[in-house]
């Protein structure tokens, strides 16, 4: 008899063990997911700052000042754009590898 109580002490005690790190995960997955959500909301701020920044400084006589800085501007055909597309992806998975 003492030995069915002691085995069912320890059982007990065993599932209550693991109830406890199952809600132990549970809280730290909320937790990570709060932080994720936090890093997420204050990148998008940065974001946005960075893009009102830009529209500042990028103002429609600028752009037209740069063009004529350049000279005329004439139309890409679309093989040639498709060629300098695929190249500068080449490029960039080019530097991206270690």
């Amino acid at each position: 008899m003492f030995a069915k109580i002691l085995t069912l002490i320890i059982a007990v005690g065993l599932i209550a063990g693991a109830l406890l790190a199952l809600r132990q995960a549970r809280v730290q997955a909320a937790h990570d997911l709060a932080d994720l959500r936090l890093r997420h909301t204050q990148q998008d701020h940065e974001l946005r700052e960075l893009r009102a920044g830009i529209a500042r400084l990028v103002t429609p006589d600028s752009v037209r000042r740069m063009a004529q800085r350049i000279g005329p501007l004439k139309l890409i055909e679309p093989e040639r754009a498709m060629a300098l597309a695929q190249r500068l992806l080449r490029d960039a998975v080019e530097t991206t590898r270690p």
